[in-house]
């Protein structure tokens, strides 16, 4: 069975499963105080306890369930680096919460956007980001500024926007400090190579041997070590070392699979390489 196929019955089904886990625990839950009786009639606590302990157990079950479902959605663009499917299974989703009438959450069009990044679609990356809107307060709404700002900033160097990248990426660094009071957005390789970018694109290519080289090294996935490898040959194409080049985008040709960085790779190999 497909990924694809197997994502989309368990977005669909997700709720019967949770209601299933509770009826089958509150079942259990009877069971046990009928053939305890004694035990509970002499112990007053034990049952609401028990109770309490099965539905955190639920709980617990049901979120990492659907943490295992979001994993799989997010390794379609990560680890299988297929933007068209990931872009697919996005739609469904956002498809899916407005057929129910539910609010939708930054986070599906932050997810969709990216799809869109990775599919070199930056315009349309721009529309998608320009109706985003609520990230709400706390943690977690700091979380999906920081997102939204460094999803700007990649899709307006993407779409040769150099001046509207640089202005979003000084709210990326504002938001990262107020994210990591005390911390330098430096230390993030994914949010400060888009600083090392936007010096690329003015023609400063300046410690971003090094810097790519590192990224590459840290990368914790396919679509990050493909994106890394490709930056890297850009570099040694400027520096006028064809052979490394080479050698870098034929690794972000091979391992980048559907990526847009990967479709460029292959043009510069047949053009510039």
């Amino acid at each position: 069975m497909e990924l694809k196929y197997r994502v989309y019955v368990t977005l669909k089904k997700r709720y019967v499963y949770l209601l299933i886990i509770l009826l089958a625990a509150l079942y259990l839950l009877y069971s046990y105080v009928l053939s305890r009786d004694a035990f509970f009639a002499s112990n007053p606590y034990a049952a609401p306890f028990l109770t309490f302990f099965i539905f955190f157990a639920c709980g617990t079950a049901y979120r990492l369930f659907v943490s295992g479902v979001y994993s799989k959605f997010k390794s379609i663009l990560y680890a299988r680096c297929d933007p068209g499917e990931y872009l697919r299974v996005s739609r469904y989703i956002i498809r899916n919460m407005r057929k129910k009438g539910r609010p939708q959450h930054f986070s599906h069009f932050l997810d969709y956007s990216a799809g869109l990044i990775a599919a070199g679609r930056f315009s349309d990356a721009l529309d998608v980001l320009a109706k985003v809107r609520g990230f709400g307060t706390g943690r977690k709404g700091l979380l999906g500024t920081v997102a939204y700002f460094d999803q700007i900033c990649e899709a307006c160097l993407g779409a040769g926007k150099t001046d509207k990248a640089r202005e979003a990426y000084k709210n990326l660094e504002k938001s990262y400090a107020a994210l990591n009071p005390g911390a330098d957005i430096s230390g993030s390789a994914r949010y400060f190579s888009k600083s090392v970018l936007i010096k690329m694109a003015q023609g400063n290519y300046k410690g971003a041997e090094k810097f790519f080289s590192g990224m590459f090294e840290m990368a914790r996935n396919n679509l990050e070590r493909a994106y890394a490898k490709f930056r890297l040959g850009e570099v040694y194409l400027h520096n006028g070392d064809a052979r490394r080049a080479k050698e870098a985008f034929g690794y972000a040709a091979e391992n980048g699979n559907k990526l847009h960085i990967a479709d460029l790779a292959r043009e510069r190999l047949l053009n510039s390489v």
